[in-house]
């Protein structure tokens, strides 16, 4: 499912309707110009945990069946 890639926009523009067309086009993500390359670390860490957060849900969801089987 591409929807769930996180796409990160370097951009200058800041305005609500700038961001609204970012959404729309499926930017997930947006940085304003110029930044510090540790806000850009600090944001990929941020989508990575998310990530991280989800998949730990989605074993919790699961239920086991025996050994390594889940369902």
């Amino acid at each position: 499912d591409y929807k769930s890639i996180p796409i990160i926009a370097v951009t200058a523009y800041s305005n609500k309707k700038d961001k609204d067309d970012f959404h729309k086009y499926g930017i997930t993500h947006y940085m304003l110009k110029p930044f510090m390359m540790n806000d850009m670390r600090e944001l990929i860490e941020e989508i990575f945990q998310s990530w991280i957060r989800e998949q730990e849900n989605k074993l919790d969801k699961k239920t086991p069946v025996g050994p390594g089987v889940f369902f």
